[in-house]
């Protein structure tokens, strides 16, 4: 071996030696089975009871009042805290005939 190669080598040895760094292992993650599952929890002040009330004819009765109704939970009366009529949702449409024969004749 030459003498410039013998050189070359050590340099490399050095360079190669004084390069290593120390390699901490990452922590390990805990298993699946430990990590708690997450919860959920809520507390509800306000319960909607949606209500449409008919006669026997099926004709929509109006102008009744919180007093007109009971709400009964299990068979424990529970008190009314807010009440509101409300109308029933109305569909309107709109036909435009444009074809002409409907025009002057």
């Amino acid at each position: 071996m030459s003498s410039g190669r013998a050189a070359a080598l050590v340099i490399c040895l050095a360079l190669v030696c004084r390069g290593q760094v120390d390699v901490q292992p990452r922590p390990k993650r805990p298993d699946a089975k430990s990590i708690l599952p997450p919860t959920l929890r809520a507390d509800i002040n306000l319960v909607l009871v949606p209500v449409t009330v008919s006669d026997p004819m099926n004709r929509t009765v109006t102008g009744l009042e919180k007093d007109n109704f009971r709400l009964l939970d299990d068979g424990v009366e529970q008190s009314i805290a807010h009440f509101a009529r409300d109308d029933e949702p109305l569909a309107v449409g709109f036909v435009f005939d444009t074809s002409g024969s409907m025009g002057p004749s």
